[in-house]
């Protein structure tokens, strides 16, 4: 998996979310870097309702994050936010199991 750190989460997608669809969501805020709908490890052939997007800058991003949260898109409400390697470890920490 390439690295999603520094990129931006966007989720409640739609399952028939395309590449396509993304780019025009999220084109207006920047010059798209990386793509990648997450696929179901089993089945990649079934998509998952998020996917890991990077921008040609950082300020970008954040703009894009900030303004997709919460956006109705195709009868869904988007989930959107920028990903730092901190956010990561913080999620990794949390959710180990303790032995």
């Amino acid at each position: 998996m390439a690295n999603i750190a520094n990129s931006i989460y966007l989720g409640n997608l739609p399952k028939n979310t395309t590449d396509t669809d993304i780019v025009e969501l999220v084109t207006p805020f920047g010059q798209i870097t990386h793509l990648k709908i997450s696929t179901n490890l089993l089945n990649p052939a079934q998509k998952l309702d998020f996917a890991f997007i990077k921008l040609n800058s950082m300020v970008s991003m954040k703009k894009a994050a900030k303004t997709l949260n919460g956006t109705l898109y195709k009868d869904k409400y988007l989930i959107s936010k920028f990903i730092t390697k901190k956010t990561i470890d913080k999620y990794i920490a949390t959710t180990q199991v303790t032995q």
